[in-house]
């Protein structure tokens, strides 16, 4: 069969999984790609964005392509744009539309209230369609998605040793797939890891991101896995920790391994809060030791903070301040909350009034606008934002400059420069190329 892959935005490893899969079974497979230049979260204007949409490109060139079905994967972001994709590619090329990923798994019974889609696939694709997902031996295709990406993407990746976390956050993707009962637990072996990061470093590879929820969850598995990718891969490194799975020892071995960077998500100072509407476990004074072992080791650390948490209060944040101001991150970043459909979160923002019982179905159509930008947390991102980016500078003098300003001084202090290329690049490129295809000078 020939099949067709419509992705949105940026790399999506579930999708590349899948890919090789088909390959694999001897079925033809091509992706086509569409940056949403201008319509993302980060970078959104309207007008820029109607007109640089890709959306007729990708229609014209599905339909030369003329596959027997169109694959599209989608979060909660995206599911507006994927439901209009989906629609066109049904009215205009009349094959079979899939469609698949994390929102779809949440609330098929959203999806299939549209009749242009044809089956909704819930979970692995891979074993949706009869297959086992062996991460080990099946790499995800990425060479798909960098045809259609800024080189900057080849140079930093993202990788995984592990799929699933212990932890129940009522926020977070984890906990509402274990209500639909598709989470998954898996670990890949490190002899796996390490070949296809072998790989990846032979193919230009100079940075990686572990997006593991939690990297150093498996005592056993990181002492081993870390001895091997020091002797056979040699690069930097950021990942995911959290401190209930870390210690001096770790600390030293990350570091010793090549870590630059420990991303840690505290999203409020405040325990109650923490532990009561976030289903956090660890306390502050955890959270100190643990960045008190990151700093001394020399790796940079970088926290999250969460506004629109259901109860929050001056009080909290300011709680929430003192402790970053005293464990001195390197990187401060601020987001709003994000509800996802059926999260344990959205029934404390029933109770607490930051929603109404008329934003669930808004939720989970994807319609809800705080997916995006702004909610009622927003009163306290204005005051506090600023403030809480700007304290790894160490001057309030910084706060009278743009946000933007801020955010690019804190990560070149940081040793993260690149992150701002990236952006750049990812502009400039899906601009260029935006235009190109309206030019029709790229097929």
């Amino acid at each position: 069969m020939r099949y067709a892959f419509l992705c949105a935005e940026d790399l999506s490893l579930g999708v590349g999984y899948l890919i090789s899969y088909l390959k694999e079974q001897k079925h033809e497979v091509k992706l086509f790609f569409d940056p949403r230049q201008f319509n993302r979260g980060y970078a959104r204007q309207p007008l820029l964005a109607k007109l640089l949409s890709v959306e007729n490109h990708n229609i014209r060139a599905i339909k030369k392509y003329a596959p027997d079905v169109v694959m599209i994967s989608t979060v909660t972001a995206t599911y507006g744009w994927a439901l209009k994709m989906a629609e066109r590619v049904k009215a205009e090329i009349g094959c079979k539309v899939h469609l698949g990923g994390v929102h779809p798994t949440l609330v098929p019974e959203e999806v299939k209230k549209h009749k242009f889609i044809d089956k909704v696939v819930e979970g692995c694709g891979i074993k949706a369609l009869g297959g086992k997902f062996e991460p080990d031996r099946l790499w995800a295709d990425r060479e798909s998605f960098f045809k259609h990406l800024p080189p900057k993407h080849r140079e930093i990746q993202l990788f995984m040793t592990s799929f699933g976390c212990c932890f129940n956050c009522s926020f977070c993707g984890n906990e509402q797939l274990r209500k639909v009962k598709h989470h998954i637990m898996f670990r890949r072996t490190v002899a796996g890891c390490i070949s296809e990061l072998m790989h990846l470093k032979e193919t230009g590879m100079k940075y990686v991101l572990f997006v593991d929820d939690i990297l150093t969850c498996d005592k056993k598995f990181l002492y081993n896995f870390l001895k091997e990718y020091k002797e056979k891969i040699d690069l930097p490194f950021a990942c995911f920790v959290h401190p209930k799975f870390m210690s001096e020892k770790i600390v030293k071995q990350l570091k010793e391994a090549g870590c630059h960077t420990a991303w840690m998500g505290i999203q409020t100072g405040n325990e109650q809060l923490r532990r009561e509407v976030l289903n956090r476990v660890e306390t502050n004074q955890q959270i100190i030791d643990c960045a008190k072992w990151i700093k001394e080791a020399g790796i940079k650390l970088m926290i999250d903070h969460i506004f629109g948490i259901p109860f929050e209060t001056i009080m909290t944040q300011d709680q929430s301040f003192s402790l970053y101001k005293h464990i001195k991150p390197d990187v401060v970043n601020c987001y709003e909350l994000l509800y996802f459909p059926k999260a344990k979160i959205i029934e404390h923002a029933l109770r607490c009034g930051y929603l109404v019982t008329s934003d669930i179905p808004k939720i989970e159509r994807g319609e809800y606008i705080n997916y995006q930008q702004g909610n009622k947390g927003s009163y306290f991102y204005n005051i506090y934002a600023k403030s809480m980016v700007a304290i790894p500078l160490g001057s309030i003098l910084w706060e009278l400059l743009p946000m933007w300003f801020i955010k690019l001084v804190v990560h070149i202090k940081a040793g993260r420069g690149w992150m701002p290329i990236v952006m750049i690049q990812n502009e400039l490129y899906f601009t260029v190329k935006a235009i190109l295809k309206k030019c029709r000078f790229l097929k």
